[in-house]
């Protein structure tokens, strides 16, 4: 009866709806999850209340939380987080339902080992301490997850080495590739790796510890100015939700024998209808009608399970810096899309000697994968491939960009790229240590006179009198991800200005976009970026330049090139030839900007780099000028820089003991006496 009364409503609804243009909503979420917001568009439900979704999907539940504070996104289902609490104890964000729940039968949130590590012995989650596990972020769901495991087992959270990848696929990957033991994930992510036996199944968390894990939420201006509009949003979600759970979930909460939806695979979440007291609470009652017989209130459920998720992020050493990170945003829509390069460059063939080689039957060369931010630290590969240093080798470089710096350590480590050049983060540590990467020439260095690493401080915090780094003490600082050279350049900050490093709240939003929307909107007070992110903000209006890391404090190398253990070992004639391309590039870079003594000044071919720069990164050649950064013309290393750098990770608890100067390929490297 209840089914056919549905039908009336949306029928007639559908009906008032008719003549009216539909209204676009977006919608962030997983796309291997929130299966009732697909329901809903497929059986109208959306269509019925005058909506039209549009899907915007993430690769972590966090960055969810910084598109919907930034009005990017209207909608939103997704897991509770350290960087949601954070953006909603602002006033940013509103739960207006209760979503996914991890419950005994319905695979969700999934521990899986790696086979090396599953052969060694971990074999149930009992055995996850002294091993390293992969998970998305710091003060995320799988977080929460190993600490419900930790309390149920009896064993310190610490005891595990965490590796916070960013993304679902890259913590997979790392798993697949043996570079971590275990990952916690999304069922589907590491399906695949199940079905081929490239990881082992050690547990579903709804089977450890149920507890609900997600929510539909909204952000506070479309909650208190577009009521109406929610209410129509959440409609057709209970609708469709309903009807999941109905497919799948008897009264009584268990999974049902049968699946009416004809799935081939067990559902991969549960939804229980949280905008609907009577049915969200038949887990406490036993059954819907006894709920309904309660007359309980209708977000009753959603309310003490958001406290209660809170409450995880207040226990364990990481529980102050979590409470005060938010966001880390979007990185794109699959692992395919970051791992694949935005350009496909075609080697040139230069100099008599190469084009007769190229003549000769049977020649080609040798291909190098080399991974970048799109950023100015990547312009010894732009320069080396186009002006043909390393087609004179016989090496084809295939260029491929990342948002990031965390990932590159993953797909080098993992064999996606072969080399790579970016910031050195926790991540590259975690994975050195293992014996998987190493260190083999410098990257930007932080000089005077020269910028790569800017200090930018949003309007409205620049009217309220934030001048200079000496005002940064109790405010909101945004940069990409957690265990980065930026996150560094924040803590030199307030070392040098007399800061507790711990009053600054420290915002991971993942990409420089997200870190650029925050700045704009005054959702953080001050940002840390590269040049090239740093003036598209700037240029716009959207913030203001307080410094740059050279200019404002000692001077430090943070960022390198690297390769992986297997390259340096298996393909060394190759890698040497790429690192004479490599070093003429930077010397080439070096002179165009630089004098003998390193000091800063244009030389004749500086129009040129800047111009091939421009080319490669997408950008006005006038914002290039802009901002440019110092490249040692050989490479250098300057040891003690990193062995600080990994020091300052270790004390934040990113990482553990590790040996710094022992992940530097001393064959190849050349190590610099000072700076």
């Amino acid at each position: 009866m209840r089914h056919v009364a549905l039908a009336i409503a949306l029928g007639l609804a559908s009906l008032l709806a008719q003549g009216a243009a539909a209204e676009t909503i977006k919608i962030g979420t997983q796309k291997p999850v929130g299966g009732p917001l697909y329901i809903a568009n497929d059986k109208g439900y959306y269509a019925a209340e005058g909506l039209t979704p549009e899907y915007v999907f993430f690769e972590a539940g966090e960055p969810i939380a910084v598109a919907v504070a930034s009005g990017a996104v209207d909608f939103a289902v997704a897991g509770l987080t350290g960087g949601f609490y954070s953006l909603a104890g602002q006033g940013a964000l509103k739960i207006i339902a209760g979503m996914t729940h991890e419950v005994p039968g319905f695979p969700a949130n999934t521990v899986a080992a790696s086979k090396k590590a599953y052969d060694a012995g971990l074999k149930t989650v009992k055995d996850l301490p002294g091993h390293s596990v992969a998970i998305t972020q710091i003060g995320s769901a799988f977080h929460y997850d190993l600490g419900l495991l930790a309390d149920k087992y009896k064993f310190e959270l610490k005891s595990i080495r965490l590796m916070p990848l960013q993304t679902n696929p890259n913590a997979v990957a790392a798993v697949v590739g043996n570079s971590a033991d275990a990952v916690v994930t999304i069922a589907p992510w590491v399906r695949p790796a199940l079905d081929k036996g490239d990881a082992k199944l050690l547990a579903y968390i709804g089977d450890e510890s149920p507890w609900q894990l997600a929510v539909a939420f909204t952000g506070t201006k479309t909650a208190n100015e577009q009521g109406e509009r929610v209410q129509r949003f959440l409609r057709a979600l209970r609708h469709a939700t309903h009807d999941y759970h109905d497919a799948f979930t008897g009264p009584d909460g268990k999974r049902r024998s049968g699946e009416r939806s004809g799935a081939a695979r067990d559902p991969l979440e549960t939804h229980w209808p949280g905008a609907r007291g009577h049915r969200c609470r038949s887990r406490l009652y036993g059954c819907r009608r006894a709920a309904r017989r309660a007359r309980c209130a209708e977000a009753g459920r959603v309310v003490p399970r958001a406290r209660h998720g809170e409450e995880r992020f207040r226990r364990g050493q990481h529980h102050r810096q979590t409470l005060r990170r938010a966001v880390e945003p979007i990185t794109g829509e699959d692992r395919e899309a970051i791992m694949k390069p935005t350009r496909m460059l075609t080697a040139l063939l230069l100099g008599s000697g190469l084009a007769l080689a190229a003549a000769m039957p049977g020649f080609a060369a040798d291909k190098v994968k080399a991974g970048v931010v799109r950023s100015m630290g990547g312009s010894p590969n732009f320069i080396g491939k186009e002006k043909g240093f390393f087609a004179e080798q016989g090496i084809d470089v295939d260029i491929v960009f990342f948002d990031s710096a965390q990932p590159i350590a993953i797909a080098v480590a993992s064999g996606d790229c072969d080399v790579g050049a970016t910031g050195v983060t926790a991540a590259f540590f975690n994975l050195a240590s293992q014996g998987t990467l190493k260190i083999i020439a410098s990257g930007t260095w932080e000089k005077p006179g020269f910028q790569s690493i800017g200090f930018l401080v949003s309007n409205q915090a620049y009217a309220a009198g934030l001048h200079s780094l000496k005002d940064i003490g109790g405010k909101k600082g945004a940069i990409t991800q957690s265990g980065s050279p930026l996150q560094y350049a924040i803590a030199l900050a307030a070392k040098k200005n007399n800061i507790d490093y711990n009053t600054i709240q420290v915002l991971l939003l993942q990409s420089n976009p997200n870190v650029g929307t925050a700045l704009t909107g005054g959702q953080t007070d001050f940002a840390v970026q590269t040049v090239v992110p740093a003036y598209s903000v700037i240029n716009k209006g959207g913030a203001k330049l307080l410094g740059w890391e050279g200019d404002e404090l000692p001077p430090v190398q943070n960022e390198a090139f690297f390769g992986s253990t297997k390259m340096i070992e298996e393909r060394g004639d190759v890698l040497r030839r790429y690192l004479i391309g490599y070093r003429k590039a930077m010397a080439y870079f070096h002179d165009a900007f630089a004098d003998s003594n390193d000091k800063r000044r244009d030389g004749p071919t500086a129009n040129e780099v800047e111009e091939i720069a421009a080319k490669y990164l997408n950008q006005p050649l006038e914002q290039i000028k802009l901002g440019l950064p110092f490249f040692d013309p050989q490479g250098r290393l300057v040891e003690k820089d990193f062995v600080e750098l990994a020091a300052w990770y270790k004390a934040q608890g990113m990482i553990k003991d590790v040996d710094a100067a022992a992940m530097i390929d001393r064959k190849n490297a050349i190590m610099a006496k000072s700076k």
